[in-house]
C-alpha cells in the first residue's frame, strides 16, 4: 500500500475496491493521477491478462477520480456562501448559492476564491490549487459536462 493511499480505500463504494486495490497493490497512484484515461486503458489491459474479472476500465477511471478528490478534500473545505461568514475582497457578502473552497490552514475573514455554481466546480478548482501550489509536474483537464 502507498503513502498516501494509507487507510483511503475504507470510504470508497464496495463497487470501486477491485479497481482501487489494483492500482494500490501496484504503488501507481501518482501515474494514475497524471493521465487517468490512459492510465485505466493500460492497467485494465493489465488486469485481462492477469485473468482479474473484478477490474474494469470506467472503474479505474472512476476510482482516480474518488481519489483525487478525496485527497483534495483532506486539504481544502468546500462550503456554500450560506455557510460562511466570510465576505468578498470588496466587503460584499458571498452568494448564498455559490460554493466556495478554501485551504483548511486558511481562517482568513475574505473569502478564499470567486465563487463556483456547483460544488464539483469548486472541488475541481480546489484540486487544481492544490496542484499549483505544491508545483506538480502535471496539470488536471478541465471536467467536461457530458
Amino acid at each position: 500500500m502507498t503513502t498516501n493511499s494509507i487507510g483511503m480505500g475504507r470510504h470508497l463504494p464496495d463497487a470501486l475496491k477491485p479497481a482501487y486495490e489494483w492500482i494500490d497493490a501496484a504503488g501507481e497512484w501518482y501515474e494514475a493521477v497524471q493521465n487517468p484515461e490512459e492510465y485505466a486503458r493500460g492497467a485494465y489491459a493489465n488486469a485481462v491478462r492477469c485473468e482479474q474479472t473484478d477490474v474494469f476500465e470506467s472503474d479505474l477511471v472512476d476510482v482516480i477520480e474518488w481519489y483525487r478528490d478525496h485527497q483534495t478534500l483532506d486539504s481544502y473545505r468546500v462550503f456554500l456562501g450560506r455557510e460562511s461568514q466570510q465576505v468578498r475582497l470588496d466587503g460584499s457578502n458571498l452568494d448564498p448559492h455559490a460554493w466556495y473552497y478554501e485551504p483548511l490552514d486558511y481562517d482568513g475573514d475574505v473569502v478564499f476564491d470567486a465563487g463556483f455554481a456547483t460544488r464539483d466546480e469548486a472541488l475541481h478548482a480546489a484540486r487544481n490549487h492544490a496542484l499549483d501550489a505544491e508545483n506538480q509536474s502535471f496539470v488536471v483537464k478541465p471536467k467536461v459536462a457530458s
